[in-house]
């Protein structure tokens, strides 16, 4: 079985708005794990990226994978 390789691209740096705060983000959701309030759709982000990792290693379609 050939791998392919399935990323979350994501950045690491200061806060724009307050200085000293390090924040992780991913890119392109407006989602970071400083901030309390996004980490359901965080938890939520992960479970659908590993639902399609296992979609895509065993060969099922991904419209057929229930979240």
């Amino acid at each position: 079985m050939a791998k392919e390789k399935i990323t979350l691209p994501y950045i690491i740096g200061e806060h724009p708005d307050v200085k000293g705060r390090i924040v992780i983000a991913f890119d392109n959701t407006g989602l970071n794990l400083s901030n309390p309030g996004h980490r359901h759709y965080i938890d939520v982000l992960a479970k659908i990226m590993i639902t399609q990792m296992y979609a895509k290693a065993n060969n099922i379609d991904s419209n057929n994978v229930k979240y």
